[in-house]
């Protein structure tokens, strides 16, 4: 905190919001980028939004029963390890 205060002597506020607002976007903390961002004019990371549907994304039903299948075949193999609770 003291470190962006003492920002404050040397930079306008205005300054100090742009680059803590993009550094934000990074999720990057530290005064060290705050700092690094006041020399640049760095635009904010954009947030991306994620599919649900796609040709290349199989629907979640497909995964589901590729787990089930595989949780079948396991139940048939013989256990390599001893349970201790049992």
């Amino acid at each position: 905190m003291q470190g962006l205060l003492s920002l404050t002597r040397k930079h306008t506020s205005a300054q100090l919001e742009d680059a803590c607002g993009t550094a934000l976007s990074y999720q990057c903390y530290r005064l060290r980028t705050v700092r690094q961002l006041i020399g640049r004019r760095a635009e904010k990371q954009q947030a991306l939004d994620f599919l649900d549907e796609h040709p290349l994304i199989r629907p979640l039903g497909d995964y589901a029963a590729v787990v089930a299948r595989a949780a079948e075949r396991n139940q048939d193999r013989p256990k390599l390890f001893i349970d201790p609770s049992s």
